[in-house]
């Protein structure tokens, strides 16, 4: 299951978000996907326990397809995902 949410820090202000609209994967028959299963809905908080996975193939593909047009510092969202492990 994949539910998209916005990031936060454990000690952050609850307006500001590290990231937004990062994509949360929950594996099947862990609690966090028993969690989410159970009905989530927009707005509710959850704490886990995260694992960053980056998608190296995109930023290559991005870096090729830029060829030598980069000419000093490049602004991008970096194409990743977290594999939610456990619950606080």
């Amino acid at each position: 299951m994949a539910l998209v949410a916005d990031v936060g820090a454990e000690d952050a202000d609850e307006a500001e978000a590290l990231a937004k609209n990062v994509r949360m994967i929950f594996v099947p028959g862990t609690a966090p996907f028993q969690k989410a299963s159970a009905g989530l809905q927009i707005g509710d908080e959850l704490k886990v326990v995260g694992i960053p996975r980056v998608n190296l193939n995109a930023i290559s593909a991005f870096i090729t397809a830029s060829g030598t047009a980069i000419k000093g510092v490049v602004t991008r969202k970096l194409p990743y995902e977290m594999i939610v492990v456990a619950l606080e």
